[in-house]
């Protein structure tokens, strides 16, 4: 755990007077409340007893406050000013029950010990687990969607536009959404059918692979991916990628096969 974060948690306990788990370097744990801190040390009193002692900052390994609700009001305020936000708590609760309250209403519907009842059920497990672990996880693909955190920024602030790579004619709105799914972590292009999805999905796979990049694209239906194979196959270059399907589709023995191709295309890589 960084040292600034060390200290966050250290003054928002002293100065709400909470209670802290502290773990140190020779990872002894122990509840206690912070009582000062001067020079780099905090001096503390134990949980359970009027003992007082004091620990380096340094010599913290983690800290978290040992009220859960506490803790999350205590990530939310340090979130809030590192994103310039007051109302980030409420993105992120009003998203959490919206999705808890949709799950009840679908496990209405499903017949009890049905496959999607467990399904069901075991999201309403999980979604409690992913939130909760999103505030600590800035990295989370969810928490830069609820943040809109910006990426590839240079000195100004400004988005530096990256050399775009097109195999297939696109218009302005086309490449705009290349840029932004080539910029950003997550990104959404919607539109209805012959507005040029699949030609974005193509120059944007493009774009992954001159990157030396391995693409994985999956889909709930098999027309889209065929879309996008049938394309692959009318251009004139190396086939450079391997058509998976569902496990259930392919016979005996698929595993060797798939082990092959992966050999012959990398072979046609490696001497093109």
């Amino acid at each position: 755990m960084k040292i600034k974060r060390i200290c966050d948690y250290l003054l928002y306990a002293l100065k709400k007077k909470k209670v802290l788990t502290i773990v140190t370097m020779n990872q002894k744990k122990m509840k206690v409340k912070i009582i000062g801190i001067e020079d780099g040390k905090a001096k503390y009193q134990f949980l359970n007893s009027a003992l007082e002692g004091e620990i380096k900052f340094e010599n913290i390994v983690s800290v978290n406050l040992v009220d859960k609700q506490e803790e999350k009001l205590f990530l939310y305020e340090q979130l809030n000013k590192k994103y310039n936000t007051s109302n980030l708590k409420e993105i992120i609760e009003n998203f959490e029950n919206y999705y808890l309250e949709m799950i009840e209403v679908l496990l209405a519907r499903e017949p009890n010990n049905s496959s999607g009842y467990y399904n069901l059920t075991n999201k309403q497990k999980k979604y409690p687990q992913i939130f909760e672990k999103l505030l600590k996880d800035e990295d989370n693909l969810l928490f830069q969607y609820f943040t809109k955190k910006q990426v590839d920024m240079n000195r100004n602030g400004v988005h530096r536009k990256k050399e775009m790579l097109l195999i297939e004619q696109a218009n302005l709105s086309q490449k705009q959404a290349i840029h932004q799914a080539m910029d950003e972590r997550i990104s959404i292009i919607e539109g209805p059918p012959g507005t040029g999805k699949t030609t974005t999905i193509l120059n944007i796979l493009a774009n992954l692979i001159y990157q030396n990049k391995r693409v994985l694209v999956v889909s709930k239906n098999n027309s889209a991916i065929e879309n996008i194979v049938e394309e692959l196959r009318k251009m004139d270059i190396p086939k450079a990628y391997i058509r998976m399907r569902k496990f259930g589709y392919y016979a005996k023995g698929s595993g060797t096969e798939f082990r092959r191709k992966c050999k012959k295309i990398s072979r046609a890589i490696s001497t093109n």
